[in-house]
C-alpha cells in the first residue's frame, strides 16, 4: 500500500504537468514556422554586376517527430501513474485495436484513457503538414523526418534602365529628337530553397485514425471489464510507440551539433 500512497501523492502534480505539456505541444505544433527552414541566395545575371546581397537563412527549430517524442515522454508519466493506481481496482478487460493489444486494463483507467484520447486527438490535429503548393522529398543529408522542397522559389531583382528611341534624325541645323523612358529590367534572381519538419498529410491522417481506433476499442473494453489484481505495469511507452510508428523522432541537427 505504501507504493500506492506514493503514487497518489504525485498524481496531482503529474496531471498538472501533463496538462501543461499538452498545451505547450499544441501551441508549438500550431506554429508552423518552428518546422520550416530556408536559404535564400541572390545571383546577378551579369558577371560584371558587383551588386550582392547576403544569404538569408531561416533555421528549422524542430521536427514534428521530435516534439511528439517529448510529448510522449512527459505525458506518458501521468498515464503510467493513472494506470498503476487504477490497477488496484477489480474490473478490467483486454483493449484490442487490430494488432495493438493491452491485456487486463482496469475499467477506471479505460474511462480516463478515453478522455486522454479525446484530448490527444486535439493536440495531434494541430500537427502541421507539408505545404501542398510544393513538391517534397526526404533530405538524405539532414535529420530523419526533414523534407526538402524539390522546386525552389525563384524571384527576380529588377532595376530601372533608361531606354531611348530617335524620333527624328539630326540635321545640319537641328539636333535629333529623342524619346526617353525608364524600363524595368531583370538584373538578377533570388533562389529560395526550403526545408520542413512537418508530416505528410497521409502520416497525420494515419495517426488520427489510430486514435479513433484506440478510442473505439477502449469503449468496447470498458463495457466488458472484468476483475484483475493491481500491478506496477507501464503502458505509456507502448501506446505512444503505436501512435508514432513510422515517424522519426530525432531532433533537428544544427551546425553547432556537428
Amino acid at each position: 500500500m505504501s507504493n500506492l500512497h506514493q503514487l497518489l501523492a504525485v498524481k496531482k502534480e503529474a496531471a498538472e504537468r501533463s496538462n501543461q505539456i499538452m498545451g505547450e505541444t499544441k501551441k508549438v505544433l500550431s506554429s508552423k514556422h518552428y518546422f520550416f527552414g530556408s536559404n535564400k541566395a541572390y545571383k546577378a545575371f551579369d558577371d560584371e554586376d558587383s551588386t550582392n546581397f547576403p544569404e538569408e537563412n531561416e533555421q528549422m527549430s524542430y521536427t514534428v517527430g521530435e516534439k511528439l517524442k517529448h510529448f510522449a515522454r512527459e505525458f506518458g508519466r501521468s498515464i503510467d501513474i493513472e494506470y498503476q493506481i487504477d490497477m488496484t481496482k477489480d474490473q478490467s478487460a483486454d483493449l484490442v485495436a487490430g494488432d495493438f493489444r493491452l491485456e487486463g486494463v482496469p475499467a477506471p483507467f479505460l474511462l480516463d484513457f478515453i478522455t486522454f484520447l479525446e484530448k490527444t486527438g486535439k493536440v495531434y490535429a494541430s500537427i502541421p503538414v507539408l505545404d501542398p503548393n510544393h513538391q517534397w522529398e526526404i533530405d538524405p543529408t539532414s535529420t530523419p523526418g526533414v523534407f526538402k522542397a524539390t522546386d525552389p522559389e525563384v524571384t527576380y531583382r529588377s532595376k530601372k534602365v533608361l531606354r531611348h528611341k530617335v524620333l527624328v534624325d539630326p540635321t545640319e541645323h537641328h539636333p535629333a529628337q529623342v524619346e526617353k523612358w525608364p524600363e524595368d529590367t531583370q538584373v538578377g534572381q533570388y533562389t529560395k530553397r526550403m526545408w520542413s519538419g512537418a508530416l505528410t498529410a497521409a502520416q497525420k491522417s494515419t495517426i488520427l485514425g489510430r486514435i479513433d481506433r484506440l478510442k473505439e476499442a477502449a469503449k468496447k473494453a470498458l463495457s466488458a471489464a472484468n476483475n484483475v489484481e493491481h500491478h506496477k505495469g507501464k503502458v505509456a511507452e507502448k501506446i505512444f510507440d503505436f501512435l508514432h510508428d513510422g515517424i522519426p523522432t530525432e531532433g533537428v541537427l544544427h551546425s553547432e551539433d556537428l
